[in-house]
C-alpha cells in the first residue's frame, strides 16, 4: 500500500512538473515580433499663464468676533499688497 502511494505521488509530481515547465509548448517567435513599434520623447517650453496661490491667516483672541476682525484686516492688507 505504501509503495502504491509513493508511486502515485511520484507520478503526480512528474505530471505537474511537465505541466508547469511547458512541456510540448511551442512558441512562434516570428508572430510575437509582428506589428509596429514606436518609441519617442518630446519637450515643450511655454510662458506660464496660470498662477495658483493659497494663503491663510491665523488670528487668536478670547472673543471670536475680535479674532475674525483681526484676520479680515490682515487679509485685506495682503490682498491690497498683491494687487
Amino acid at each position: 500500500m505504501q509503495k502504491m502511494i509513493i508511486t502515485l505521488t511520484l507520478a503526480a509530481v512528474i505530471a505537474l512538473t511537465l505541466v508547469f515547465t511547458g512541456c510540448g509548448t511551442t512558441i512562434n517567435t516570428s508572430q510575437q515580433q509582428a506589428g509596429i513599434w514606436v518609441n519617442g520623447s518630446g519637450e515643450i517650453q511655454v510662458e506660464p499663464d496660470i498662477f495658483n496661490l493659497s494663503l491663510g491667516i491665523v488670528a487668536q483672541d478670547d472673543r471670536l468676533t475680535t479674532a475674525q476682525d483681526m484676520a479680515a484686516r490682515v487679509m485685506d492688507k495682503v490682498l491690497e499688497a498683491i494687487k
